[in-house]
């Protein structure tokens, strides 16, 4: 951890995605699919697995392609904002947020959810809401495209190449070493398999971090 520490200093800006890798939105996630996967009788499960990290638009060919995305994204839109069934923040991740504002690092946010659902997210978890917040009704192709991340940097005004990301799915990996950044991943379930070379670290969540800065 101290040798990861010391490697902070090669970056000029961190990216993070929200879901999962900022914050757990996990079970509020499972009950707004359990009904959407009912309303259409698809298998959640498959659902769960096919669309973590993305946006269901970019996954709806293959899952359901007689549903319209607009009016799918309106219903998933509106009750991902309004159910927030235990949303809290990953163990450490205010803490490292408040760590990357005092070393003065530029960063945000690139997450698949649109920006009210960000936001009411954010918000129940009690995290800061940054300048940059780049959210899936801002781009035209989701994760594992790497227009998230590009565009994160752009507003940031950093190359991606300099920009550290913390993801924690394999569509968000993905994504993010698409757009040449270096990756930490955060929990247990992510798999990167493409350029290995690019992730830094992979942690249960921020706790090694803050003792390695402390």
């Amino acid at each position: 951890m101290d040798s990861f520490s010391l490697e902070l200093d090669r970056y000029q800006a961190v990216i993070f995605d929200m879901d999962g890798t900022l914050l757990d939105s996990s079970t509020a996630i499972r009950e707004v699919f359990h009904t959407w996967c009912q309303r259409h009788q698809l298998d959640l499960e498959q659902v769960l697995t096919m669309c973590h990290g993305s946006r269901v638009r970019d996954f709806l060919d293959q899952l359901a392609p007689h549903l319209d995305a607009d009016e799918e994204d309106g219903w998933l839109f509106a009750e991902e904002a309004r159910v927030t069934t235990g949303v809290v923040p990953i163990s450490g991740a205010s803490e490292w947020l408040q760590r990357v504002s005092a070393l003065n690092m530029p960063w945000g946010i690139a997450t698949s959810s649109n920006r009210s659902v960000a936001l009411a997210r954010l918000n129940a978890a009690n995290l800061p809401v940054p300048e940059v917040l780049i959210t899936g009704d801002q781009v035209e192709q989701g994760k594992p495209h790497p227009q998230h991340f590009l565009l994160a940097a752009e507003k940031l005004g950093v190359n991606p190449a300099r920009c550290l990301a913390f993801e924690d799915s394999p569509n968000g990996i993905l994504s993010a070493q698409s757009a040449g950044c270096d990756v930490i991943v955060i929990g247990e379930s992510a798999h990167a398999s493409a350029q290995a070379q690019q992730v830094v670290a992979r942690l249960r969540d921020y706790q090694p971090l803050l003792a390695a800065q402390a």
